[in-house]
C-alpha cells in the first residue's frame, strides 16, 4: 500500500481503464476540486499531472470517462 497525500485539493472523482488493467498493471485517473487531472499506476507508483494548474478554467473535475 501506498499513501499519497495531495495538499490543498479532494479527489472527487477516479476511473480505471478497464483495456489496460492486468495483475501487474493499472491505470487510474483522479480528478481533483482544484481542476488537476493526476494519471497513477499504484503497481510502480508513476504518476504524471494531465491538467497541471488548470488549464481549462471551466472549475473542478468531477466526472472522468
Amino acid at each position: 500500500m501506498t499513501k499519497v497525500l495531495f495538499t490543498k485539493a479532494h479527489a472527487l472523482c477516479h476511473d480505471i481503464n478497464q483495456i489496460t488493467k492486468g495483475p501487474t498493471h493499472i491505470d487510474l485517473v483522479l480528478g481533483f476540486s482544484t481542476g488537476d487531472i493526476i494519471w497513477y499506476e499504484p503497481m510502480s507508483q508513476k504518476y504524471a499531472r494531465m491538467n497541471k494548474n488548470v488549464s481549462d478554467k471551466k472549475g473542478v473535475s468531477c466526472c472522468l470517462t
